[in-house]
């Protein structure tokens, strides 16, 4: 198990809330006046059932091939394991898999656990992980594009082990061996189960911490604790977590405050104050790989780049982390490579450049004299281009009203669309419904691992499901890509990141608004979890929850 112990180096930003941050449950103060905590204490009590919200709503079907949003990862991390997870200070840690080595520039082998068993008894074996990852680089899985597509093959290499073949010198395939690209869920039933897979009556079966337990559609989902899972280290101290999926920012806080629901990722910001004063529980602030974003649904209304260029410059990124986020936010201007705490030797370099962005025209303060200049070069649009929110959420009501009279005093018609969560995730999967808008407004913009070269192939690579106006990186680019995911150096490979990212910036795919620390709040009766990102996702949180000392 990791230790509950980290220490969150700081990188130079805008954001005095990545200053160094020792001990469990250390804290800083930024200049804004929140304060920063990235540990819960330890638990050390056992509990009954713990209330949690996904405020992204309810997941899809928790079939690991189509969970590709934070609700459905966050749920099925417990329940399933994977080859390898992300723990709370951004390093990647073993899993299901003991070890692993990197033996050619084309291979990578990974060691499974022996005595591993699913919930039903049945051993775990290489065959069920073959099986599993071999769904994820098929086209019907969420992952197939772009990472399944970088694997040439995956096979069967001993009675406990699996290869993965690249087609060019990779570094990302391994990395998302930490992500829910790698969960293992057992071959005879998810093949019995067949399209009722993950669903409230298929049920799911896997070999985690946690079992399914009972999903009420529109309502709640429950996981019980696994007695018998194979870390005993990590068997859980609760006896079941219950996922409620309540997204409207009122009700949410009011839930919290209450008691009703005792703990949440990403409570809204809208909260922060009455969160941190509220004598219910604690609000924590730690670090994570999220941002708010402006993104194209289409190259249609924004066919003219100019307009996309001088609305980044029009927009007031410090009033909107202040205003939208309650100060728990900073300017952002790089959408690729966040304030955050990168491993390793590459952390100097990303701290400098993240000092060296700050200085960036439109990071701090907004330049209209040049965003009216470029707006004017365009030809006006014909009808106002529609920005897609998410229905119920106070700080996208903040951000789309503020994009809009921003928008609007450069000579820009734009309006608001919400959207319901399952409505705005269709968005994702569907070209003909993308067609309907202009762009979609993200609150959580994020990497599976704290790699920059992640985002960019998930985000700026053709085909990608997030790349949704099917922007295509210049020859000069992709081969700069490339070079950058073979270079096994970190030192080495965060220069070559940072190369490519300043040529993206210029491309500008996508508009960058602010950088989003990880929140986290816990009512008083319960602790354990740490405030990171993409821990949420990819490490067995629930299994730290429990009663606090005393």
């Amino acid at each position: 198990m990791m230790p509950r112990c980290i220490r969150v180096l700081a990188t130079v930003t805008a954001f005095a809330v990545a200053a160094v941050v020792a001990g469990c449950g250390g804290s800083s103060s930024s200049s804004n006046g929140i304060q920063s905590q990235v540990n819960s204490p330890p638990a050390k009590g056992n509990l009954g059932n713990v209330t949690w919200d996904l405020p992204q709503g309810e997941p899809v079907p928790l079939d690991p091939t189509q969970d590709y949003n934070v609700s459905e990862n966050q749920v099925l991390v417990n329940m399933c394991d994977q080859l390898m997870w992300v723990g709370p200070d951004f390093k990647i840690v073993p899993g299901l898999a003991s070890s692993f080595s990197h033996p050619t520039p084309l291979t990578w082998v990974y060691n499974i656990r022996p005595g591993v068993k699913f919930w039903d008894g049945h051993p775990l074996t290489a065959d069920d992980v073959l099986f599993s990852l071999d769904r994820q680089i098929q086209p019907t899985s969420y992952y197939f594009n772009p990472f399944g597509q970088m694997i040439s093959s995956i096979k069967k290499s001993g009675p406990l082990q699996i290869t993965i073949t690249t087609k060019r010198p990779n570094i990302i395939v391994n990395e998302m061996m930490a992500s829910g690209m790698s969960v293992v869920t057992e071959k005879a039933y998810t093949e019995k189960a067949g399209k009722n897979y993950g669903t409230p009556s298929g049920g799911v079966m896997c070999s985690g911490p946690f079992k399914f337990g009972k999903w009420v559609p529109g309502q709640q989902l429950t996981i019980l604790r696994n007695p018998d899972y194979w870390n005993k280290a990590m068997v859980p101290k609760v006896q079941s977590v219950t996922f409620k999926f309540v997204t409207d920012s009122s009700t949410v806080t009011n839930a919290l405050l209450s008691g009703e629901i005792q703990g949440t990722y990403d409570p809204p910001a809208s909260a922060v104050g009455r969160l941190q004063q509220t004598s219910a529980g604690h609000l924590y602030i730690g670090q994570g790989t999220n941002f708010a974003a402006f993104q194209p649904t289409t190259s249609q209304g924004w066919k003219h780049p100019p307009l996309l260029k001088a609305l980044s410059l029009a927009i007031d990124r410090t009033a909107l982390a202040k205003v939208a986020f309650s100060g728990s936010a900073s300017p952002q201007i790089s959408g690729n490579v966040s304030p955050l705490t990168y491993p390793g030797a590459q952390q100097k370099t990303f701290a400098d450049y993240n000092a060296e962005l700050t200085k960036e025209p439109g990071f701090a303060t907004p330049d209209l004299a040049q965003a009216r200049k470029l707006a004017a070069q365009a030809p006006k649009p014909s009808h106002p281009l529609t920005l897609v929110v998410p229905a119920g959420d106070a700080t996208a009501n903040v951000l789309g009203t503020t994009i809009v009279a921003e928008a609007k005093a450069i000579g820009i018609p734009i309006k608001v669309v919400p959207l319901q969560p399952a409505d705005l995730s269709a968005l994702f999967l569907s070209p003909d419904a993308r067609k309907k808008y202009d762009a979609i407004l993200y609150l959580q913009f994020w990497t599976d691992i704290a790699d920059p070269l992640q985002h960019i192939a998930e985000n700026d690579l053709p085909g990608s499901i997030t790349n949704t106006t099917g922007y295509i990186p210049p020859p000069a680019i992709l081969k700069q890509y490339n070079q950058a995911i073979a270079q096994t150096d970190s030192a080495k490979r965060a220069g070559l990141t940072v190369k490519l990212d300043k040529e993206l910036n210029k491309q500008l795919p996508y508009v960058s608004l602010v950088y989003l620390p990880q929140r986290m709040f816990l009512n008083k009766k319960i602790t354990g979890p740490a405030a990171s990102f993409p821990y949420v996702m990819h490490y067995p949180w629930a299994t730290t929850l429990g009663a606090p000392a005393g």
